[in-house]
């Protein structure tokens, strides 16, 4: 067999393992520890299917998403399911394993951290977006006292919003993270 026909113990050819390899910032055994992962949600689907979308109900079960706070977004943010549903391919997991991977470069994770904290999906952070960021880190069933998520919120976007709209762009976003040094650090999770 020539080298772009060889297949690995994992079921990937060799041109496919060159092409995750370009593809996303992992090393050969993290895309094989990656496989093994995700084929482990659905077993007998994945072995008759590699192409198979493992419902989202069943990717949140993985400890690195059941104990993040942005779980559900992750899900939305990384699928791509037509129907919208959350549910990963293979290739949507590799892709979220390296946005979170440590060798993945810092303006990838400001990317994905800005989809996902998008919740309204309009290409802005706006302040329902960052009221729904605070309750996913604090808690959504946490107490307030009277105007204190409001005032955070106020105060937020009084330091980060450069225009004044009540909104971040990208641009604004990148400013604010520019001045988080352990945000790299907090972007990323071992699969």
């Amino acid at each position: 067999m020539g080298a772009g026909h060889s297949v690995h113990s994992q079921g990937f050819s060799q041109r496919e393992l060159d092409e995750y390899r370009e593809l996303t910032y992992l090393t050969e055994p993290e895309i094989f520890h990656a496989f093994r992962t995700f084929s482990a949600l659905s077993p007998d689907e994945i072995k008759h299917d590699r192409e198979y979308r493992v419902p989202k109900h069943i990717m949140l079960t993985l400890p690195q998403l059941r104990t993040n706070p942005f779980r559900e977004r992750l899900c939305k943010v990384f699928s791509s399911s037509e129907e919208e549903d959350g549910s990963m391919s293979f290739e949507d997991f590799l892709d979220m394993c390296s946005v979170f991977s440590r060798h993945a470069p810092k303006m990838v994770k400001v990317d994905a951290a800005f989809k996902v904290y998008d919740f309204n999906d309009d290409d802005l952070i706006c302040r329902e977006d960052l009221r729904k960021v605070v309750e996913a880190i604090c808690g959504e069933k946490r107490v307030w006292s009277e105007g204190h998520l409001e005032r955070i919120i106020d105060k937020f976007f009084k330091e980060a919003d450069m225009d004044d709209d009540n909104e971040l762009n990208y641009s604004e976003f990148e400013n604010v993270i520019e001045k988080a040094p352990d945000f790299v650090q907090s972007f990323q999770f071992r699969i």
